[in-house]
């Protein structure tokens, strides 16, 4: 009977025990659910580039003076667009080609455009016979 309070004890270790496991698994759920996060906005990123370019070229193979527009496209900070990656991506050099953006998010620079903020924006394409006869195709890409 005087041994009782010591029983007691030891079924408090194993609680401490149990709690910090608990800690541990909950800690590790956690930072797999902010992986899958990262990932899934990763992923639209690029799905969403890759619908942008997409669309340009298939305006530049399509020359027809219509805009294709392209809503929501997702832009990070820091995202460069050039006259020499679209000039890769569709054949046309920076005189057949216009970058333009509406929004003050994006800076003019003398390569092209640079996003400063995290951004989601239209992007409107139109891409024309070019009537001066320098380009065969003339496109104008407008952010925002």
């Amino acid at each position: 009977m005087g041994f009782e309070f010591l029983k007691d004890i030891r079924g408090q270790e194993g609680f401490v025990f149990k709690l910090l496991v608990g800690a541990v698994i909950g800690a590790v759920i956690i930072a797999i659910i902010f992986v899958l996060i990262e990932k899934t906005e990763s992923q639209k990123v690029y799905l969403s580039n890759e619908s942008l370019v997409n669309n340009i070229k298939y305006a530049v193979k399509a020359p027809t003076g219509e805009p294709y527009i392209i809503e929501n496209v997702i832009i990070p900070n820091n995202t460069y667009f050039t006259y020499p990656y679209f000039e890769e991506q569709t054949g046309l050099t920076k005189q057949c080609l216009t970058l333009k953006s509406n929004k003050s998010v994006f800076k003019v620079i003398d390569s092209g455009l640079v996003s400063q903020n995290d951004v989601e924006s239209k992007v409107t394409i139109t891409c024309n016979p070019d009537p001066t006869g320098v380009c065969s195709i003339f496109c104008e890409i407008v952010f925002g």
